[in-house]
């Protein structure tokens, strides 16, 4: 599957009607073949939690 098929039907059924640009991971749910959900994954909307994340993923940690 690729996100361009997430993202259209992401369009189409969720109450925004909006994906974002910087996803990096789709995952689709299919039914005879056909798609028929979708999930899209990205980086953290709050960029203290995505700091904090990847912070950690290094091996250090920041003190708030």
């Amino acid at each position: 599957m690729a996100k361009r098929d997430a993202d259209a039907l992401i369009i189409r059924l969720h109450y925004s009607h909006k994906t974002v640009n910087n996803a990096f991971l789709a995952l689709g749910v299919f039914l005879n073949g056909r798609l028929e959900d979708a999930m899209t994954f990205g980086p953290s909307m709050e960029r203290a939690t995505f700091k904090g994340w990847s912070a950690r993923r290094r091996g250090t940690v920041f003190s708030s």
